[in-house]
């Protein structure tokens, strides 16, 4: 990684500490990122394909996939992030439940106004 990123290996360790520090930076920038853009649109009620849209454009859920099952059942800070990322997710969905609800109920309201006169 030091040859490919053209830094060099103090700095690396200087700014993360170690490989899992490393891990986590990235885990965490996952989350606050590509996480949070798919919460995002997602909290729109945007259709599909807009959300496929977020996912092809490189905010996949892959490392906070595999941090779920390789990492956070053997490191409590990594389930802490993982978490965090589902109910990031869960917010999301619950807002667009929200939305959806309190749609449903005014097109049920105006339905009834216009059947009572």
């Amino acid at each position: 990684m030091v040859t490919h990123l053209g830094v060099h290996r103090g700095s690396m360790y200087k700014t993360f500490g170690n490989k899992r520090g490393l891990y986590l930076a990235a885990l965490r920038r996952h989350i606050d990122q590509d996480v949070a853009a798919l919460a995002e649109v997602t909290s729109r009620g945007a259709p599909p394909d807009a959300v496929e849209r977020v996912l092809a454009d490189g905010h996949g859920l892959g490392l906070l996939f595999l941090a779920m099952v390789e990492r956070a059942p053997v490191d409590s800070e990594v389930a802490e992030e993982t978490s965090r990322a589902l109910r990031i997710l869960d917010d999301a969905t619950d807002a667009q439940k929200r939305t959806a609800l309190a749609l449903g109920l005014l097109l049920r309201a105006r339905a009834t106004a216009a059947v009572s006169v």
